[in-house]
């Protein structure tokens, strides 16, 4: 017998049990370290999303075969390191935008990372990036924004207000203006004022993927700050594409009719002006008026004149007559009923509206597709 044997024999029933449990804990431990080291490293391909995009890029990645995993609440979206970049590509395919968004722009978490002995000029950078994060995130939440970036200039306090500097801020979007809604650009203005101190919305520059200024050019009323002719005859027939082709899809199929649309709308800003009168005024003011003389006629008597003087003549029209005079006037002031309007148009009224469809053969019978 081998003396390995021989002394492992001669041991107590307690220094066996203790060996053999020391054994099985090497074992335990040698297999969760290959296990861990066999494990894929993840990395967060993005973060700060929202629940609607999670399942969008969650779809995506399934389809593709690439496995991914789920951080902060599903508000985080990791894949394998070796999957990154296929990942990447798999989602810009789909059209989701994983690179230079919101997600992307640190926060403050940024201060969770503050080294120990920073200057004061490390802390401002940091605060301001920090700041840039932020509102940048805030504008991704904004409907059809993609990949928003913001630039901020924060000037140093000054000890006279007349000569200090404006803060100034620059906000990049990722997408065309057309895709924003009604308004969309006025809101992100006024948010990005609103999170800087001393910030006005007459500072803030906001410029869409295509290089367009969208503000402070125009009034913002419209998705592209005021929008040109060609940008929202654009919005409108997508936005009318998209619910006829839904209509279609549920009636008839997925994949059976396919409708264009081609808008021609009236962008023209006009004010009417309307004054009407009304055709019978308002009585105001009444007043009457009442005249009435009464009195009884006498007999003249050898008057001097021409009764007198000349023989044979005889007056007419004397006599004892009575006298009975009344006169009535009624006068009423009338206001002039009179209503003024100013009425300022609203743009995007339809001038011309043509819209082409196109069916499957299945659905039309063998023909090949009809416009209209």
């Amino acid at each position: 017998m081998p003396a390995f044997a021989q002394n492992l024999s001669n041991l107590p029933a307690r220094g066996k049990i203790i060996l053999g449990a020391t054994a099985v804990g090497i074992l335990l431990l040698v297999f969760f370290m290959i296990r861990i080291a066999g494990a894929p490293s993840y990395s967060t391909l993005q973060s700060g999303l929202d629940p609607a995009q999670t399942g969008k890029m969650t779809a995506a990645l399934d389809e593709a075969g690439i496995g991914y995993e789920l951080q902060a609440n599903g508000t985080a979206l990791a894949v394998a390191k070796a999957d990154s970049a296929k990942a990447r590509i798999a989602l810009a395919g789909q059209g989701l935008n994983t690179s230079g968004g919101a997600g992307d722009a640190p926060g403050f978490e940024l201060f969770d990372e503050q080294k120990l002995g920073a200057s004061d000029f490390q802390q401002k950078v940091t605060y301001q990036r920090a700041l840039e994060g932020e509102i940048a995130r805030n504008i991704g939440g904004v409907q059809g924004v993609q990949g928003a970036q913001v630039q901020l200039v924060m000037p140093e306090d000054d000890l006279f207000a007349d000569e200090a500097s404006p803060a100034t801020a620059a906000v990049m979007l990722g997408n065309p203006g057309d895709t924003l809604e009604t308004g969309a650009v006025k809101g992100i203005a006024q948010l990005t004022s609103n999170s800087v101190k001393g910030l006005k919305p007459t500072n803030v520059t906001i410029t869409d993927a295509t290089g367009q200024v969208l503000w402070p050019t125009g009034d913002g009323a419209g998705g592209a700050g005021g929008g040109t002719k060609q940008a929202a005859e654009e919005r409108y027939a997508r936005n009318v594409e998209a619910g006829i082709n839904a209509m279609l899809s549920r009636t008839l199929g997925p994949d059976k009719a396919m409708v264009s649309v081609q808008a021609d709308l009236n962008m023209d800003k006009t004010t009417r002006n309307e004054l009407r009168y009304a055709k019978r005024g308002i009585p105001m003011t009444t007043e009457t008026e009442t005249e009435r003389l009464r009195g009884q006629g006498g007999r003249a008597g050898g008057a001097a004149g021409t009764a007198g003087n000349i023989p044979n003549y005889s007056a007419g029209g004397g006599g004892n007559g009575n006298s009975n005079y009344r006169r009535e006037t009624e006068k009423t002031n009338n206001a002039l009923d009179k209503t003024v309007s100013k009425v300022d148009v609203a743009q995007g009224a339809v001038n011309r509206l043509n819209v082409a469809l196109v069916l499957d053969k299945s659905v039309t019978g063998g023909a090949t597709g009809t416009a209209a």
